[in-house]
């Protein structure tokens, strides 16, 4: 057993210290890298686009895609079949569109003609020629291999798929400033919106929906489950899904409220 124990630890530091181990020099790094980034974005634009004659070079004869919630595709064609069939299905009911999450992607270079990407990518989803909107977020890994058709993907594994959801960060506000943005706002078609306080945070009421107000900043609110903003400036609340105005309304004073 010692023995073994000596051959197999010198074994791994002969594996350290190899140079088909040791660190690229920073310039062919940042040319893999940008070489790579480059196949990605080509991939991904294809992807954008439903266009499965510019995704299929992206991709080695043997690729394995790895979905979390539809689990193993193997092979080059059915990949591309799969993404054809699934997102792109019926464009003209509903299409997809992937971003990547900015500050995400990581680059790896790795030995043997082989490059990783790592990062979050969400997708925004438009339905029947509608804006797109905020749909889902998740996690992906990409492993690229150098071939003599280019850069191209061997292994992709997609998960972690969630709702994707606003990161709000809450700032404190005075209750005496809050008390001062109730009442009722009026002047949009779907009717007044009632904004009242409770505890320390404001709460919207239209018709039957009803939202709790996370205070952003001076004026400004959001909601932690939908891409909704409330934005207060001077008697008047303008309220904005997916950066567009949804409803606007003007307190109404009649009252006798300052």
């Amino acid at each position: 057993m010692p023995g073994l124990f000596r051959v197999a630890a010198t074994g791994t530091l002969l594996a350290i210290a190899s140079p088909a181990f040791a660190a690229a020099p920073e310039e062919e790094r940042a040319s893999v890298r940008a070489q790579v980034e480059a196949a990605d974005t080509a991939f991904w634009t294809a992807f954008n686009r439903c266009d499965a004659g510019a995704m299929t070079p992206e991709f080695t004869d043997d690729v394995e895609f790895y979905h979390d919630k539809t689990g193993l595709t193997v092979g080059r064609p059915a990949v591309v079949r799969s993404m054809i069939e699934g997102p792109c299905g019926d464009p003209s009911h509903i299409r997809l569109r992937r971003e990547a999450v900015a500050a995400s992607p990581r680059f790896d270079l790795l030995a043997g003609d082989f490059a990783m990407l790592t990062g979050e990518h969400r997708f925004l989803s438009s339905r029947d020629g509608g804006d797109f909107r905020h749909d889902g977020i998740a996690r992906y890994i990409e492993l690229w291999r150098k071939t003599a058709a280019g850069w191209q993907m061997r292994r992709v594994i997609s998960y972690d798929h969630r709702a994707d959801l606003p990161e709000l960060r809450p700032v404190q506000i005075p209750s005496t400033t809050l008390a001062r943005l109730t009442g009722i706002y009026r002047g949009d078609p779907h009717g007044p919106m009632t904004v009242t306080i409770a505890g320390n945070r404001l709460k919207v009421a239209s018709g039957k929906a009803v939202f709790d107000l996370v205070p952003l900043g001076d004026g400004l609110f959001g909601v932690a489950d939908r891409w909704l903003t409330f934005a207060f400036d001077h008697g008047r609340l303008v309220v904005r899904e997916e950066g567009k105005i949804v409803a606007t309304g003007r307190r109404d004073n009649s009252r006798g409220r300052s």
